[in-house]
């Protein structure tokens, strides 16, 4: 079958399913990428294409997809003009080594792309002008604010959840941001999917002072006496074990914690984990039926923490600038490896 009326058919097939889905939307973009005869990662506008298709309403990407159509047609026409003008400096061209084709072939095709882009822009000209803010006023009403959502890397999330041993006391954690937080431990993995994590959830309003009382920050810096008046968190989370901590309780533990400050990351808050506090206290305090193994102090951070990449062998120990802030050295993932 002759390729363009192949592609005509493709592309008609295509229009004609009434399902948009991923694989529709990349059929949709092959169709160009065959009518240019260039790889898929040539096509500059494929990942932008896709978000604004997934924006639109059902009739509005029924104009883009005939945008589609109409641009892959034109294109073939002017393909087959280059092939049909210059076939023998094409050959010539093979035979002297020089496969990407003449100079005239090369300006030809780059006129084609021009010329897709123009229908592409003209498209969506007609099709999107004030359409998008349209349909957002029809749904929420005139005037109403836009919720932007960005979406953190996990990369960037482990790299600002540092240890925080001081707190701006002028935000409140409320309970039901902890209950968030300790959420995530339905989605972790657990040692033999044990699950005997148990959570305590305290508050400024049930108990926050008795845990500070009770508990030490900053081993490292001893002379600091961290934290700093004033500065003490006011929320946490005290994890328990349903039965005696052993290897496998230990692995949840640490599992659960990181997972859990990353939660607390992402939500724009800080936090610690905290092993040296008084487990008598704290128990009887709260009132507690299991042993508490770690709890997990929560609020916005007041500090500067920054990573300081290290060699194998050198100090490892955090510690604190003159103007406050915190250094904490790690070694070079390259170092890491056996």
């Amino acid at each position: 079958m002759h390729k363009d009326k192949r592609l005509e058919m493709d592309v008609e097939v295509f229009l004609g399913r009434k399902n948009v889905v991923v694989g529709e939307l990349d059929l949709a973009v092959e169709v160009l990428a065959a009518a240019f005869g260039v790889e898929l990662q040539d096509i500059i506008m494929q990942n932008s294409l896709r978000f604004m298709v997934f924006m639109m309403m059902p009739h509005a990407m029924f104009a883009f997809y005939s945008g589609i159509t109409e641009a892959a047609r034109q294109v073939m026409v002017f393909g087959a003009v280059v092939e049909l003008h210059v076939p023998s400096h094409r050959d010539k061209q093979h035979r002297e080594g020089h496969p990407q084709g003449t100079d005239l072939q090369q300006t030809l095709f780059h006129a084609a792309k021009i010329r897709i882009f123009r229908i592409f822009a003209a498209k969506f000209t007609v099709m999107a002008d004030g359409y998008l803010e349209k349909r957002y006023e029809e749904v929420f009403g005139a005037g109403a604010k836009k919720t932007v959502v960005k979406h953190t890397s996990i990369e960037t999330l482990m790299e600002k959840n540092r240890s925080y041993r001081g707190y701006q006391q002028d935000y409140v954690v409320k309970r039901d941001m902890l209950e968030r937080i300790v959420a995530v431990n339905t989605k972790i993995a657990s040692a033999k999917n044990q699950q005997v994590l148990r959570f305590k959830l305290v508050t400024k309003e049930t108990g926050a002072d008795i845990i500070v009382q009770n508990m030490k920050l900053g081993g490292l810096l001893p002379e600091l006496h961290l934290p700093f008046p004033g500065t003490e968190p006011e929320a946490f989370i005290i994890i328990c074990s349903t039965i005696p901590e052993n290897k496998f309780v230990d692995i949840d533990l640490g599992i659960a914690a990181q997972s859990m400050l990353l939660k607390v990351t992402e939500m724009g808050l800080n936090g610690i984990m905290i092993g040296a506090f008084n487990k008598a206290k704290i128990t009887e305090a709260f009132d507690l039926p299991y042993e508490p193994l770690l709890i997990l102090a929560i609020g916005k951070g007041n500090e500067k923490i920054k990573l300081q990449a290290v060699d194998a062998g050198d100090k490892l120990a955090y510690y604190r600038d003159n103007d406050g802030v915190q250094y904490v050295p790690k070694i070079r993932w390259e170092q890491l490896l056996l």
